[in-house]
């Protein structure tokens, strides 16, 4: 087929928050192919082999097309009608009899990438009146809104690499070159991450040798869940000397300074050493570039973020930046106020204390933070009865909740299983009721919630590129055909649905301002308006102009840790595949079947006599899981890498609902844990 004959398509991703330009190549109702947009100012012809494969997801074999409902233990074909009449009865009478607060959701991944979905989500549960909310953040990621509310006093800081100008960046427990950074979206990572070396000093912390690692100017090859300490470290030893003397007399309390002091005055270099398994001379070596540099931008992962000292990470490194006066400030972080939001120009901005409003009836000592409760009280509240029916719009909480078999157990035991998708998988196979949704390059769409972790203040729109089969339909329109079964306040209502189209439910409700709306709609690609802000943060968040450096709770979780003895136990550490985003893609994707197996490091193999290719058993405290040994010298000799988001080699299967979960966050562990190896 020739290229003339093709119709080219400019549209962007919505696998991840980055955002890049692609251009679809279709003929007629066929994705051809899918190739980077040369002409994107920020992803410069970029795709990763995730956004490439969005054709082939487009026409994935196992697409939902129809409307379906279980009857009889199967799931049927019904109309859309059908469909959602029989929903609407059943939810009605569970509201009846057990109230709204027995209806519950979980919030995946995917539909935080469609705009007017996420928007629809929340309003249509605001009318609905329930407390039970559930999101993927409490399984990967709460950590880091936690420390933004505790430090700051708002929940949605996250600071953005100066791509412009950084000379001294460190990373932990990330691996841009295949998750493009975490809340931080490096589109093009080589690009960017070698810029950034080659100016300076590009330094990685992880327990494997990652894409990312060997592109560092140092790897620090560290035992996992150790990250802290050497954060710990390097502000104990910058407190010292080293510190942005002005800055922190402007930006902190000095008896917060004194309060930090203390708290990291344990952690010696050779406290540092035992607990990280790192050799002095790369410790020093690292605070040395810190001193001369006078500033780090630091980066936390999902390696830092899934572990039990997650709070402490994020905290030691936010700590870390505001002593040396990395925040707002050229060649360090700064906070991207997003190009629809605006939050740089709120004159009078709300603060937080981060106080959690108590869990629920099972499990009310873990926190309901952010509106949400956490995912680790969910299967507790449907054992108990508390919660009848479920709503899942674009996620699968099987290969990514605890104790998979509990899981699915729990789940088949709803009165309603509510699944909003665009392919099946583990979960539609328990659906009572199954949602067909529009698939990304169906839709139009412009994404303003991801717009602040982006490395530019940029916004971008697009038109759907392909039309829809079947019974595919906005997630939006779905939800307002419900409302109107359940007597609930919607826009649109039913009627107004069957007339609107998705760029009129965008205008009404997810970019209001039609100004920005209209600018976005010329632009081909990506409008860009700057590509780092004047500091707004400190002048018009932080309370009376000073960062909460020493939040109590996080004191306390650092003077407990001192209590812990260091163990160089083997440990687990899950992780991200660059064919894969968690549970998508796993058998559609570009090049090829993607295999999971249980990384381990050669010389721990040659050890316990387990050779390459070997089906091997790894046990933790709450279970263990099956798989085929992989022996590689990129991994250390104390950890264990699986990657996470598959069923049949299922990580979660080692971690717990019930135990190991962060009093303060909510959040399950499900990274640096103990485990142990046996060869079958």
């Amino acid at each position: 087929m020739a290229e003339s004959e093709l119709t080219t398509t400019n549209t962007y991703c919505r696998i991840c928050a980055v955002a890049c330009g692609i251009v679809v190549h279709s003929e007629g109702d066929q994705v051809v192919k899918i190739t980077g947009d040369n002409n994107h100012p920020i992803s410069h012809g970029y795709t990763c082999p995730k956004g490439r494969a969005s054709g082939k997801f487009h026409h994935h074999p196992k697409r939902l097309n129809k409307a379906l409902i279980r009857k009889n233990g199967r799931l049927n074909e019904s109309s859309k009608d059908e469909n959602i009449a029989d929903l609407g009865d059943k939810l009605r009478h569970i509201i009846e009899q057990y109230g709204s607060d027995s209806i519950a959701y979980y919030l995946g991944t995917a539909v935080s990438f469609d705009s007017a979905g996420y928007a629809a989500t929340n309003a249509f549960f605001e009318a609905l009146d329930t407390k039970q909310r559930y999101s993927c953040a409490t399984i990967d990621t709460v950590s880091k809104f936690l420390v933004s509310e505790l430090m700051s006093g708002f929940p949605g800081l996250h600071p953005i690499v100066d791509t412009l100008d950084c000379k001294l960046l460190l990373l932990l427990g990330t691996n841009p070159m295949v998750s493009h950074g975490h809340l931080n979206g490096f589109a093009d990572p080589a690009r960017y991450l070698r810029a950034i070396e080659k100016r300076g000093e590009l330094w990685v912390a992880d327990p494997r040798t990652t894409r990312t690692a060997k592109l560092a100017s140092e790897h620090l090859a560290l035992q996992p869940g150790s990250d802290y300490a050497l954060l710990a470290h390097l502000v104990k030893s910058i407190l010292a000397d080293g510190i942005d003397k002005q800055y922190v007399a402007q930006y902190c309390r000095s008896e917060d300074i004194l309060i930090l002091t203390r708290a990291v005055e344990a952690f010696t270099l050779q406290r540092t050493c035992e607990q990280t398994g790192l050799q002095a001379p790369q410790i020093n070596k690292l605070l040395k570039s810190i001193r001369k540099n006078g500033k780090v931008a630091v980066l936390t992962g999902t390696g830092c973020t899934m572990t039990s000292n997650a709070n402490l990470t994020d905290w030691l490194a936010w700590c870390l930046q505001i002593i040396t006066g990395t925040f707002e400030r050229q060649g360090g972080m700064w906070f991207n106020p997003g190009l629809t939001m605006g939050l740089n120009k709120i004159p009078v901005f709300p603060v937080g204390d981060a106080i959690p409003e108590p869990g629920p009836k099972t499990r009310p000592e873990l926190p309901r933070f952010r509106g949400e409760y956490s995912c680790a009280a969910l299967i507790d509240e449907i054992e108990a009865g508390n919660i009848r029916a479920m709503v899942i719009p674009g996620g699968n909480p099987l290969p990514a909740f605890p104790d998979s078999k509990r899981t699915i157990a729990a789940l088949k035991n709803l009165d309603v299983l509510l699944v909003a998708d665009v392919v099946e998988n583990e979960i539609t196979d328990l659906a009572t009721h199954i949602w067909p949704c529009q698939g990304q390059l169906e839709r139009s769409d412009v994404n303003p919630l991801m717009e602040i972790y982006r490395i530019a203040v940029a916004g971008q729109y697009t038109p759907a590129v392909m039309s829809s089969e079947g019974d595919r339909s906005p997630l939006w329109w779905w939800y307002a055909k419900l409302a109107e079964q359940l007597d609930l306040t919607f826009f649109p209502n039913a009627q107004q649905a069957d007339k609107i189209s998705n760029d009129d439910y965008i205008a009404a409700t997810v970019m209001p301002n039609a100004e920005i709306l209209a600018q976005l709609k010329a632009e081909p690609t990506a409008l860009v308006t700057d590509w780092r802000v004047e500091p707004w943060v400190e002048n018009s968040v932080i309370p009376d102009g000073k960062w909460r450096l020493t939040p109590t709770g996080l004191v306390e979780q650092m003077n407990n840790n001192l209590e812990q003895t260091t163990t160089m136990q083997l440990k687990l550490i899950p992780g991200r595949q660059v064919h894969t985003l968690n549970s998508q893609l796993r058998d559609i994707h570009a090049t090829g079947r993607v295999s999971v197996k249980i990384h381990i490091n050669d010389k721990y193999a040659e050890s316990a006599s387990i050779e390459q290719g070997q089906i091997i058993t790894v046990r933790s405290d709450h279970g263990q899981l099956k798989g085929i040994a992989e022996i590689s010298e990129d991994i250390i000799a104390g950890a264990v890498w699986i990657p996470h988001g598959w069923m049949e080699t299922n990580v979660c299967q080692l971690t717990s609902h019930s135990e190991d979960i962060d009093q303060l966050s909510g959040m399950v562990t499900q990274s640096a844990i103990p485990v142990t190896i046996e060869v079958d």
